[in-house]
Order: C-alpha cells, then structure tokens, then sequence
C-alpha cells in the first residue's frame, strides 16, 4: 500500500492541536473561569451575542481544524479502499500473482463534491449554495468574474466558497463567513431557526443583483445575473363584451413559482385544496398558467365600456430567462383553515423541460431546457423538516450526487425523480447544440473555464 504520510501527519497535528486547545480552554492552574465556561454562558444569552460568538474568529479555527481532519480522514479512507478493491480484483483475475503498484495515485476527492456542514439548522442555506453551484452558467460567471465587490460582500463570498466547493481539495466546508454575511444582508434570516429555501434563494439572487451591477463596466451594462435570471410574466386581460385587451408585464429574478393541480374540496363549510397521489411539472405549468374567468365579484372594468365585465385573464410567459428556478407551490390548507404541506409528488425530467406551451410568443431562443439541481424539502410541514439537494456535476461526466449537508453520496437518476422536490433548478439548452452534458457527458469548455477561473482565484 502507499504510504500517505501527508495524510497521517495532517491527522496528528489536529489532533495535537485539538488537545491543546481543549486543554487551554478548559483548565486554568488559578482555577479561575475558562474561556470554554464563558463561551457556554454567551451561548445561553439570545440574540446577535450569541451569533457573534458563534462566528468568533476562534469558533470559526475550530471548525477550520474540523474540516482539515474530515478531509484528512475521508481521504485516507477512501484511499485504503480503493488500495483493498484493487488487490481484491488482482487476485481474483490473476490468481494470487503479486500486484505492481499503480503508476498514479487516486484522488479521493473531486471537484463539486464538496459537503457543507451544517452550522445549527443551515441546511437549508447548504441546500440553495449546492445548487446554486452546481448551474454551469452561473458558476462560470462568477468565478471568472474579475471584480465582485469587496470582500466580505455577499459575491465575494460566493466566489470564494465555489473556488472552495470545486477545487477538489476538501470533503467538507464551514461556511462561517457567508453565514455570517446571510445573517447582516438579510436579519429576518439570523439565528438558528429553520428558514425557507424559497426566501433564501429570492434573497441572494436580489443581493448577487445589486452586487453584481455595483461593480460593473461600464455602468450602464447589464450585469451577470439579470443575463442569466431575468424573465418577464405577461398577464393579459381581454373583454367578453367587446374583446379589448389589456396587458402588463411583471419582471421575475430567477424563481417562478407553480402550483400543483389539487382538486377543491368542501368540508365543513371550509374549501381547502386536497392532495392527489401524483402529478406532472407539465400539469403544475399548465395549472399555473391557465385562463382564469373574472366573473361576478371579481369582474374587470373594461376602459372601452367605462364599465364592469366578465373578462378572462390570462398567464404567459413573455421571456424565460437562460436559468429558471421553479419553487412546487406546496402550501395547503387542513379542514380548520391550518397551513398544510401537499404531499403530492411531482414528475419532472431530466431533459428536455419544453416550455413552448406557456409562451406569449414565439420566441428568439430556445424553450427546452435541461435539470441541474433538485432541492427537496422533508417534512410534515413547510416549516419544520430538512433541506437536501441533488445536483448534475458535469465536470468529467461525473453524474448525480444526493448532498445532505456534509454528507455526499453518488446516486441515480432513479434516486432523484423519486424525491419530493420543493425547488428545480433549470438551465436553458443552446439552439443550434445538442443537449447540455449530463452524466456521461461533458463540456469541454465548461471544464476550461472551470479550471481557469480556479488557478486565477
């Protein structure tokens, strides 16, 4: 077997520094109060205190030092089964003949499959930042961009945990500092408590906007990520009495919410949306996007009768931006009127999502386009549960992977259409190519700029 003595040193040291920092902590020769003691009576104090000492530049080392010694260990790991694989299958096809060593070492990592840990209920901030990551366009933009603002800015950070996620060098990440600038940028998201994945991702795509046009040259120009995540909803009104029309055009960043198609039940003089056991994203784009009849109360004042008709409105796509994030409408209602979650599952492909039938027009580019990452919520309800994501890693053909925090895994495609998603990560396929790589297949390009934008971060 190879000697990995770079592994095994890094291992000691860690823990060498492990122990002496727990000594430091948590003895004092005059008995006095440890610094491990005040930190614990910060920890029971609510509010941005505890944030703050949870952020501390020390509590930031440690799990620092925490994530070195997972890598260390992951790796060595990984590296002494493939060492057992191998002289498993040599003796097994040559039968007991001595194996050479192998001319290159493995690498036990890879880049995308980096796991972030999950710093007290931030799954859900792990979920939106692996996807996020894992949309080719988006990764290219930002990791080649020369200029994303000053460091501790929202984009500076972004960059900096991407070139982290796809460097290949760690099994997992703490992501302290964009936490922490989560937590200043967006206050109704700070603390502990389980938050929306929806909410976090309209946020960031909104703060990556004004960050993003901040730094931009010349000013004028449009930035990164209104290219890649501006669309327009045009919503079209026509008179059944004299057929006159009246539209307006509503602009979205990045994430269109559908519905999923739930039949309308009374019970108990309540009507509340019931659950059916499975549907299509074709049925929720076609539920979200049907004509709907202004009738009686909800009539339209029609300007060219100067008076009040039945009307139907109508939604349509106008312009689908290069990337769509589509959040599953999954909010219900009991028979008391209680929020509910809808349970229904979805379907939805890898390839070749047409969103021709939802258009306003025919459009200029094309309207097919294939999946990178899946956010699932599980739960009971919206808002207690568990975020995970599955993503596309297209550098090298490498395939799908489930992450659940720190924790990756590969998976199938099977394993993927059979989640429960909450939120679908869609980008655009190029007209005059074929479709975008997935699994066996890679872009050389990508993986160039990929690259590029590594060596120079």
């Amino acid at each position: 077997m190879d000697n990995a003595r770079g592994e095994i040193y890094l291992i000691r040291r860690l823990l060498s520094q492990d122990l002496e920092v727990a000594r430091v902590t948590r003895q004092t020769p005059s008995g006095a109060r440890s610094p491990a003691a005040k930190w614990r009576k910060v920890n029971n104090v609510h509010g941005f205190t505890f944030h703050a000492a949870y952020l501390s530049k020390q509590a930031a080392a440690r799990r620092k030092r925490d994530d070195l010694l997972y890598t260390a260990s992951y790796r060595w790991r990984n590296l002494i089964l493939f060492k057992c694989f191998a002289s498993w299958k040599d003796i097994w096809t040559t039968k007991f003949r001595t194996m050479a060593k192998p001319s290159r070492r493995l690498n036990a990592l890879y880049p995308g499959n980096t796991g972030l840990r999950n710093l007290g209920n931030t799954c859900y901030m792990n979920a939106a930042l692996q996807s996020l990551s894992h949309v080719t366009l988006l990764k290219n933009a930002v990791m080649s961009a020369s200029t994303v603002g000053p460091p501790g800015a929202l984009l500076w950070e972004l960059k900096h945990v991407m070139q982290r996620l796809w460097s290949g060098k760690y099994a997992a990440l703490s992501p302290d500092a964009i936490l922490a600038v989560v937590w200043q940028t967006f206050p109704t998201l700070a603390g502990f408590k389980q938050q929306d994945c929806d909410e976090l991702l309209r946020h960031l795509l909104d703060s990556m906007r004004s960050g993003a046009a901040s730094v931009v040259d010349p000013p004028l120009a449009r930035c990164f990520v209104d290219a890649l995540f501006e669309g327009v909803v045009v919503r079209t009104i026509t008179c059944n009495r004299c057929m006159h029309e009246s539209s307006t055009n509503e602009m979205f960043l990045g994430v269109l919410s559908v519905d999923i198609p739930t039949p309308h039940r009374v019970h108990a003089g309540r009507r509340r949306r019931v659950a059916t056991a499975h549907c299509s994203m074709i049925d929720c784009l076609a539920t979200t996007f049907a004509a709907e009849s202004l009738q009686r109360d909800a009539q339209y004042f029609c300007s060219n009768c100067d008076a009040k008709q039945d009307a139907v409105k109508l939604t349509q796509l106008g312009a689908a931006p290069p990337v769509i994030i589509f959040h599953v409408n999954r909010t219900g209602w009991t028979a008391d009127g209680e929020p509910d979650k809808i349970p229904t599952h979805v379907a939805f492909p890898e390839r070749g999502l047409d969103l021709s039938m939802i258009m306003a027009a025919p459009p200029r580019t094309s309207t097919v386009y294939d999946l990178d990452a899946a956010i699932v919520h599980e739960g009971r309800t919206l808002t207690q549960g568990h975020y995970t994501a599955y993503a596309n890693n297209a550098l090298g053909g490498a395939g799908w992977f489930h992450f659940n925090d720190h924790r990756v895994h590969k998976c199938t495609w099977k394993d993927v259409a059979s989640a429960q998603a909450y939120l679908l990560v869609y980008s655009q396929r190029q007209t005059n190519s074929q479709p975008r790589p997935h699994g066996s297949q890679c872009c050389e390009a990508s993986v160039r700029a990929t690259h590029g934008a590594m060596d120079s971060g």
